[in-house]
């Protein structure tokens, strides 16, 4: 029974296997990646601070509401 014998081949050394390209894919998508958790870094960042300026102006809206319904009560009171 004979057998084929395979042959090697060497590769040439600029030539890119799947797998090779896999890999290359695999790091683009890393990067893609860590570019995304910095900028959901920064929006977080963005939200924590909106929220905070937010509060500081619901603050004073209700202080001002407040002396608005004092000086109402002042007003009723001298009638």
């Amino acid at each position: 029974m004979l057998r084929k014998r395979r042959e090697c081949t060497v590769r040439n050394p600029n030539e890119l296997t799947t797998l090779d390209m896999l890999n290359l894919f695999g790091v683009f998508l890393q990067v893609m990646n860590y570019e995304s958790d910095l900028s959901q870094a920064s929006n977080a960042d963005i939200a924590k601070h909106l929220q905070e300026q937010d509060r500081k102006y619901l603050d004073r809206i209700i202080e001002n509401q407040n002396r608005i319904i004092s000086m109402l009560e002042e007003s009723i009171a001298t009638k």
